[in-house]
């Protein structure tokens, strides 16, 4: 009797050996680190157009932290710094990984140097490098005041970017806001889209609407744009930008009519006559000027423009 006692007492000790062994093997609670590892940058891209415009594409692999922030220090227009701030609050959708995002920024340097551009997002950080050349003083001996660039014809390209030199505008009533939506601009990231057509005949045509904060819806439609036989383009835009919050409601249309000339082979330049007209039941609203102007405010002035075409 006491041999099979001393038996059962050793299988249950066996027994409680080997739970002891078992739990001191699992996990005492989940990984809180992301397999796939922490949001950060891939690659920053920069692209230099004429007139100084300069266009950033950045590329970062979000996970899925509450919130990430991207932070990039780039030139102004007279070549002094200044910084841009980027929130992105959606994390990522790839369970326990991270996924794949881009974002733009665009600018105009006025002053020729070369300069920098710095992004930061989390532990990483990535620079790209650029160079705004000085404007030509003097022409090969081939060339005419006119320039000796080919002219293009119809059919060699396909797309376009526009962009407006917001600063040198000119503005009968101070302050009126200008600053709406482009054609050929990316508003991907503002979750609005664009698009400029260059048609075989050479007639331009182009669309964008984007949101930025909740109650403001902008919008823009490019239309009667074409270049002739010999370089000149003209076109029409017509844009508008709608606040709506609770101190009331804002419609700014503004009507541009742009004329100008092929300056490069791939690039126009010119200027447009632009005119405005305001109604808001909020008079205070930035959408239409920074001042009280009453409930309706009309005004116009000229902006210089440049387009670049590409194939």
């Amino acid at each position: 009797m006491s041999s099979r006692k001393n038996i059962r007492h050793a299988v249950i000790l066996s027994i409680l050996a080997l739970f002891a062994l078992t739990c001191s093997t699992l996990p005492t609670s989940a990984p809180t680190e992301d397999p796939g590892g922490p949001s950060g940058l891939e690659s920053i891209t920069v692209s230099t157009y004429a007139g100084g415009v300069v266009h950033v594409s950045i590329v970062y692999l979000r996970a899925r932290e509450a919130s990430v922030a991207l932070v990039c220090i780039y030139p102004g227009a007279d070549g002094s710094y200044l910084s841009h701030f980027y929130a992105d609050s959606q994390p990522s959708l790839i369970q326990g990984g991270r996924e794949m995002r881009n974002y733009s920024l665009d600018f105009v340097v006025k002053t020729p140097g070369t300069y920098n551009v710095t992004c930061t997002l989390g532990a990483s950080e990535k620079s790209a490098s650029f160079t705004v050349d000085a404007p030509q003083v003097s022409l090969p001996a081939t060339a005419t005041l006119e320039g000796s660039f080919p002219l293009p014809v119809p059919g060699q390209f396909t797309s376009g970017g526009m962009w407006f030199y917001f600063d040198q505008a000119t503005r009968s009533v101070a302050n009126y806001f200008l600053e709406h939506c482009l054609p050929g601009v990316n508003y991907n990231d503002q979750g609005g889209w664009d698009y400029f057509s260059v048609a075989p005949d050479g007639m331009l045509s182009g669309e964008c609407k984007f949101s930025y904060g909740e109650g403001s819806q902008y919008t823009g439609r490019l239309t009667q744009g074409q270049w002739s036989a010999d370089g000149q383009v003209t076109f029409t835009l017509e844009t508008s930008l709608v606040l709506s919050n609770s101190d009331g409601t804002s419609h700014n249309d503004i009507v541009w009519i742009g004329v100008g000339k092929f300056t490069s082979a791939t690039s126009a330049t010119g200027t447009a006559t632009w005119k405005g007209t305001c109604q808001t039941s909020n008079p205070s609203s930035a959408s239409c000027v920074s001042a009280d102007y009453g409930s309706y405010v009309e005004a116009s002035g000229t902006i210089p423009w440049v387009i670049n075409f590409y194939p």
